[in-house]
């Protein structure tokens, strides 16, 4: 393996590194401006839907509170679907709540 590979290997790790904790520092922002509408009585119970990477950081950026207002943690990639798309998985997810 030559230095240039090297050298490519390196910076996509740092690149890959950089871009890793700018979506951390996402789901932290998430976190807190869910906590903040939580705190201000905007929403009684939560429903998270985001790739596993996101719901770890943001799981991991929630206060207690925040943490027992979530009722549903759905792991998926939802940004390519329609409106009605969104609301048949959430239906078909919610539906078992509705029951228990």
């Amino acid at each position: 393996q030559g230095i240039d590979t090297v050298v490519q290997d390196l910076e996509s790790d740092t690149h890959g590194g950089a871009q890793r904790h700018r979506k951390a520092e996402f789901g932290r922002k998430v976190a807190l401006a869910l906590d903040a509408a939580h705190n201000n009585k905007l929403f009684q119970d939560l429903v998270l839907v985001a790739p596993a990477p996101a719901l770890g950081d943001i799981r991991g950026a929630m206060s207690p509170a925040l943490r027992e207002a979530v009722v549903l943690e759905i792991t998926g990639e939802w940004t390519g679907l329609s409106d009605a798309q969104v609301l048949g998985h959430l239906k078909h997810h919610l539906m078992p709540l509705a029951t228990a």
